[in-house]
């Protein structure tokens, strides 16, 4: 997640298909190791190597999408990547302070339950990532070529297109994660079972994240892309309504909403983001597109998790279903509310048409 920014700046900078195909190799190549490894610490050791190989792909697909199709057919192109995937190059001072900040806003809400919100290492943690933030926005702002201007959030469609990627995988990996708990320790299903549940969402994404580009091009996206965040949030509530005696059909009814309001939501707000720079700066968009995301879902599941475990402790077989269910559906609740918050935010924010620069926004 850290390698994001870095990884989509070197791609603009020395070349996109040069980046991809290096972690595409790196990544094929650590998950060959893995499938040959049983102990824990080497796997996670090559898994940490696939995640730089992850890095350097992720941003490079997006840009050489962005930068490759006509403005005619790039929306559409840019709602498949969606629904497929639900600066300076060697600044590596802003790459360990936004990596370090990120890690110890991460650990303090995964920490929180157990040591609790006011002991020292959680709030510690808490400070020095958010210290951590601040000093990578000074060194960013500092650099005459920064791998990511913190300037370029005034831009109406970067910011919003930012914010709504972020909120969209808050809520989606975390629901994930808690819904999986629910379904596996409560409903008693298989990991398996619970696994196939939750591929109806993915598909009505994949199925109708590219016909959205024409509905943003009818309505505008300060209405498709809000209204996307208030059907996740829809799906959420529904969802939180499931106790311990839960039909199926009610989960499916919270999965067709999270996955139609991701439909909604995921290709305007990418759009946005790539279209609000130009294409030398393609690398950096999508680095940033990926970032939201990652960012988004990293804490995602903290939050929500840290919801969940505030009410259950440790999971296991054992684990009473009906205290697992009020973690449930407060962790939910905190999910819901932050898409509704997020939806008011993009609206205000969002501009009324996308458009896309010629040349790289004036910052300074």
């Amino acid at each position: 997640m850290g390698l994001l920014l870095p990884a989509g700046a070197i791609g603009d900078r020395f070349g996109r298909r040069g980046v991809l195909l290096i972690g595409l190799a790196i990544f094929g190549g650590g998950a060959l190791v893995a499938t040959q490894l049983s102990d824990p610490t080497t796997l996670i050791a090559v898994r940490a190597v696939m995640g730089v190989g992850a890095a350097m792909i992720m941003p490079t697909t997006l840009s050489i999408i962005t930068a490759t199709f006509p403005p005619q057919t790039r929306d559409r192109a840019v709602g498949v990547w969606a629904g497929v995937a639900g600066g300076s190059a060697l600044d590596g001072v802003g790459a360990g302070l936004s990596a370090l900040g990120l890690a110890g806003i991460v650990y303090g809400f995964i920490e929180g339950p157990n040591h609790g919100w006011t002991s020292t290492p959680v709030l510690a943690a808490f400070m020095v990532g958010v210290a951590l933030l601040v000093a990578f926005v000074g060194w960013e702002l500092t650099r005459e070529q920064p791998m990511l201007d913190p300037r370029l959030f005034k831009l109406a469609g970067f910011a919003s297109g930012s914010l709504s990627v972020f909120v969209q995988f808050f809520a989606l990996f975390g629901v994930i994660f808690v819904l999986l708990q629910y379904l596996e320790f409560v409903l008693r299903y298989t990991p398996l079972q619970a696994g196939a549940a939750l591929a109806p969402a993915a598909a009505i994404m994949v199925a109708l994240a590219p016909r959205v580009p024409k509905l943003v091009e009818r309505v505008g996206v300060r209405r498709v892309g809000p209204t996307g965040l208030v059907l996740i949030a829809l799906g959420l509530l529904v969802a939180a309504t499931m106790s311990t005696g839960a039909s199926y059909w009610t989960l499916l009814g919270a999965l067709v909403l999270l996955g139609s309001g991701m439909a909604l939501a995921a290709p305007p707000a990418t759009a946005a983001i790539v279209g609000s720079l130009p294409d030398d700066k393609q690398g950096v968009a999508s680095a940033v597109n990926d970032t939201a995301r990652e960012v988004g879902g990293a804490l995602g599941i903290a939050v929500l998790g840290s919801a969940l475990a505030s009410h259950v402790g440790h999971l296991g077989p054992h684990t009473d279903p009906l205290v697992l269910v009020d973690g449930f559906q407060a962790a939910l609740h905190v999910g819901a509310a932050a898409l509704l918050i997020g939806a008011l935010l993009v609206f205000a924010r969002a501009p009324r048409r996308a458009r896309r620069p010629v040349a790289a926004p004036a910052t300074r």
